[in-house]
């Protein structure tokens, strides 16, 4: 048996069938003497069987020996091989979202409340009971339901009167709820007059409690709660689509949600894993740039990726960093968990920069401000044209082929990585019958309103501002109507997709 197989100082060598068939037909010469291997003979069948079997057990071998080692184990083996340093598989978490539920004083939800996003239908829900109460809301609608002369008509907010007129002779409802409006002093806060005889009443941006006195009352109000994803992983809810109420109750009129909401993590994948495992080898030193980043994944819950930009020169530099600072910019996460790791990790002495802040306590009980900056959410708006192959017949769904390539290609949009729009074309002239395409993008912060075509989009590689606060399109709008194709050329715009 040739010795140059199996394990050695150069690593594993594993044996071929071809090199194991060889070896058994030389074996079975030498002592058996001149035997034919022929396919059909009687050799040649037991030969190709073991030979078989050996190849068999040989990949086994190697596979058992690659499944050991973190570089290139998979699966649940390698989430065995990562333990060996205290580094876990990060677990899919549900996405979170603060909804703006809009309904009768008082009515109760409990938990199990759903609603969903209109386009993406992913589904949202309570995990506890949940009144929609005057009490602590951001919104509420009252009015004027009598006139008594002599009556005092008031508005509370947090307990204090902040509007108040009396009713006199000849008054009417719309005549004291515009002095309540006129009237209204809560800072921050406001009270619009309909014209109607109601009020529209608006927090400024915390709930607070809300009342109205005699002669008055409250027709609706809008309360926030926490809803969760049903399913795990990275669940999209950007700010205005959880619109759809899916266990209608009595007394809840609509949902929105006021702000994007976090997103959850997929199941960390084998790839992701493996580069944090090797980034975790640099933990002792966890004050350096790498040493930093390390630390930072394994410690901030829901984070999936981390970036840590250093300023060691005397001035501001090429991306805006004052100098002697760092710079983390984070993909996932809350705020404190956050400034938490980073103070931890941190070398004293050494200032923090970014978007957002929080607040550390020392252990001289002395507080100090983390600065730090976490991935900003846009949206990429795509018009592509096409124009027919007609040499070969394009295909009944080719409006949903178009999709999935766009959406194939926004799935490898990373922290920082610039839209090429060409891989889109790429995508697209795959597709049986188009001969070519072109496509334009524009990137923007907001769902509304969409960027005009052409005057806001362009054909050349868009520039994400990754340099340092790390932008990136995680939500992409594509088309709008069905072509036509007589005339061979198709364009297609944003912004929702196919049915």
């Amino acid at each position: 048996m040739a010795s140059n197989f199996g394990l050695s100082s150069q690593g594993f060598t594993i044996k071929r069938f071809t090199d194991i068939y060889s070896d058994i037909f030389a074996s079975l010469r030498t002592n058996i003497g001149n035997i034919t291997n022929a396919p059909k003979s009687i050799f040649g069948i037991i030969i190709t069987i073991f030979s078989n079997a050996m190849a068999d057990l040989w990949e086994m071998a190697d596979g058992t020996l690659n499944e050991y080692f973190p570089r290139t184990a998979t699966g649940v083996n390698q989430d065995y091989a990562v333990e060996r340093l205290g580094v876990q598989r990060k677990s899919a978490t549900q996405s979170t979202v603060m909804a703006l539920i809009t309904g009768i004083d008082g009515t109760v939800l409990t938990a199990g409340f759903q609603a969903s996003t209109k386009t993406t239908k992913f589904l949202f829900q309570t995990t506890d009971s949940f009144t929609v109460s005057a009490s602590d809301c951001l919104n509420a609608v009252c009015s004027v339901d009598s006139v008594s002369v002599g009556a005092s008509y008031q508005v509370l907010v947090g307990g204090s009167i902040v509007a108040n007129t009396t009713g006199v002779l000849g008054d009417t409802i719309i005549a004291i709820a515009g002095r309540l409006s006129a009237a209204f002093s809560s800072t921050g806060n406001a009270l619009t007059d309909n014209g109607d005889g109601t009020l529209n009443f608006t927090a400024g941006g915390v709930p607070v409690s809300f009342a109205v006195g005699v002669d008055m009352s409250i027709s609706q109000v809008s309360s926030l709660v926490k809803m969760t994803a049903i399913k795990y992983g990275a669940q999209l809810c950007p700010q205005g689509m959880l619109n759809t109420i899916a266990t209608p109750i009595s007394g809840i009129f609509s949902i929105t949600n006021p702000q994007d909401g976090a997103v959850g993590l997929d199941t960390e994948s084998d790839d992701a894993l493996r580069v944090r495992y090797f980034a975790s080898l640099r933990l002792p030193g966890k004050s350096t740039v790498d040493g930093m980043r390390s630390y930072l994944l394994q410690n901030i819950p829901n984070v999936s990726q981390v970036f840590v930009h250093e300023n060691v020169s005397s001035g501001v530099d090429y991306v805006g960093n004052p100098p002697n600072t760092i710079a983390v910019i984070v993909v996932g996460g809350v705020s404190q968990d956050i400034v938490d790791a980073i103070w931890t990790c941190k070398a004293a002495g050494i200032g923090t920069w970014g978007d957002s802040y929080g607040t550390v306590i020392d252990a001289s009980g002395d507080s100090h401000l983390i600065w730090y900056s976490q991935q900003s959410t846009k949206y990429l708006w795509l018009v592509v044209q096409i124009v027919l192959y007609t040499e070969e017949p394009l295909p009944n769904d080719y409006i949903h082929q178009i999709y999935d390539g766009i959406s194939a290609v926004v799935a490898t949009q990373s922290l920082g990585k610039d839209v090429i729009l060409q891989r889109y074309c790429a995508a697209i002239n795959d597709i049986a019958g188009i001969g070519s395409c072109q496509v334009w993008g524009a990137l923007t912060d907001v769902t509304a309103p969409a960027p005009v075509y052409p005057t806001d989009y362009t054909s050349s590689v868009i520039d994400t501002g990754a340099h340092l606060w790390g932008t990136i399109p995680v939500a992409a709008n594509y088309i709008v109507t069905m072509p036509n194709l007589t005339t061979g050329m198709v364009q297609i715009l944003t912004p929702i997709n196919p049915s």
